[in-house]
């Protein structure tokens, strides 16, 4: 499930591309969501599942988990590019972990925990960033309920990241994995386009940004690039 907004129409077809060639599978079912199929082609990898136009973006998440039947879900978003293909086995068993909420990727997660400790997945404490997040996160039915229940109306995707760690139910099950089930690219960035990610996309990975949106400016680059590597650092020892 690929949260996303027509006014992100323009990377769409790069993040097709991205799971045709990395995640192309007949075990999943995949979806975009937005605010109107007008902007869907014919060539996406994607069904689309609508929202209501001109609602915050909890609004719209509220709305989504409603369409959801499946027992367990994969959150995304549309700006997170594949870059690796991805392990479906190694997936599908951490699908079957029993619990409301599994972390698929580890990039904030404890030094200590990544690599000094056994087993595949393992509980996310309070202080764990972005515990909650749906950033390659599955959840089940009851997350999505939570979701439903939940004051969320007005936050952004922004605020949600922030603030959902602090209202989550004590009573649920919070995992994380050890390593990364997904490899990906962020492309947008604040709305711009990093064009370190867009070279290496196009160069390395043959695959292609084609919309007209604009670059991030050099000091913006360089200062997002030294928050990333600073917080990926502390974190990791913290």
């Amino acid at each position: 499930m690929v949260l996303s907004h027509s006014s992100y129409a323009d990377v769409w077809g790069v993040l097709s591309e991205s799971y045709r060639k990395y995640f192309n599978s007949d075990k999943f079912d995949f979806y975009i969501a937005s605010d109107g199929v007008d902007f869907l082609s014919n060539d996406l990898i994607f069904d689309c599942l609508n929202y209501e136009k001109n609602i915050a973006w909890g609004e719209s998440l509220k709305q989504i988990a409603t369409q959801l039947p499946y027992e367990k879900i994969i959150f995304t978003f549309d700006d997170l590019i594949l870059t690796k293909k991805v392990d479906e086995l190694q997936l599908i068993e951490a699908l079957e972990v029993p619990s409301q909420y599994v972390k698929l990727i580890c990039s904030h997660v404890r030094f200590y925990e990544r690599f000094f400790k056994l087993g595949k997945s393992f509980k996310l404490i309070e202080s764990d960033s972005y515990r909650g997040s749906l950033v390659f996160a599955a959840v089940d039915q009851k997350f999505l309920k939570f979701i439903q229940e939940a004051e969320i109306e007005s936050f952004s995707p922004w605020q949600y990241e922030r603030e959902i760690n602090q209202i989550l139910p004590m009573e649920f099950s919070i995992v994380g994995v050890r390593h990364n089930l997904f490899k990906f690219s962020n492309l947008i960035i604040k709305g711009s386009i990093n064009p370190i990610s867009r070279q290496y996309l196009t160069a390395v990975k043959s695959l292609e940004y084609t919309g007209n949106r604009k670059d991030m400016r050099i000091l913006e680059v360089f200062l997002y690039e030294g928050k990333l590597v600073l917080f990926t650092v502390v974190k990791y020892l913290s």
